[in-house]
């Protein structure tokens, strides 16, 4: 048996840039999730700054695949999967919130 997961991409509705990259079996409750403005990050400030205007991120999707439904034990392939987008969009110029992506992937290229 197999779950199908999407990496995803959050825009900002103002300026159609996209902000924001992370994986997921359903972003819009995911999306659901980071609405609720629980944490500190740099995601969370530009989602209240869109509340505040009145808007809400758009989901894209950037890519959809299966992972057996096991999943969890997979979870470096499913990092390794943020890593890439962060890396093909970063190399387009697209500033992304996501420090952590941003941290482990240059962590891979350099081989630390």
């Amino acid at each position: 048996m197999t779950r199908t997961m999407f990496v995803f991409g959050l825009r900002d509705p103002r300026t159609k840039e996209l902000r924001y990259i992370g994986l997921s079996t359903d972003p819009e409750r995911r999306l659901g999730e980071y609405l609720k403005g629980e944490g500190g990050t740099a995601r969370d400030r530009w989602i209240l700054e869109l509340i505040i205007a009145k808007v809400r991120p758009e989901i894209e999707i950037l890519e959809q695949f299966e992972v057996p439904i096991n999943w969890q034990t997979k979870r470096s392939l499913l990092r390794g999967k943020e890593v890439e987008w962060h890396r093909r969009l970063t190399a387009q110029g697209v500033t992304l919130l996501n420090r952590n992506l941003a941290a482990l992937s240059g962590a891979l290229r350099t081989g630390t």
